[in-house]
């Protein structure tokens, strides 16, 4: 799975405010379901937190992921 993908989703959940485009945020949070549901490898950390919709988690998690 590509995690700069998931990362862009999180980035569109996380950091806009209430007064951003909806329907974006609708289609991340849809294409992040789906991409749960797939499971196809996943880090079963990431997976986590999708599962439990921990985005800031997940982002910060790939952010340091990255720097490592």
């Amino acid at each position: 799975m590509n995690t700069k993908k998931i990362e862009e989703l999180l980035a569109t959940i996380v950091e806009k405010n209430c007064d951003s485009d909806k329907d974006e945020m609708l289609n991340a949070l849809k294409e992040l379901d789906s991409i749960v549901q797939q499971n196809e490898g996943l880090d079963p950390r990431l997976q986590h937190f999708l599962q439990r919709r921990s985005y800031q988690k997940a982002l910060d998690w790939i952010n340091s992921e990255e720097n490592n």
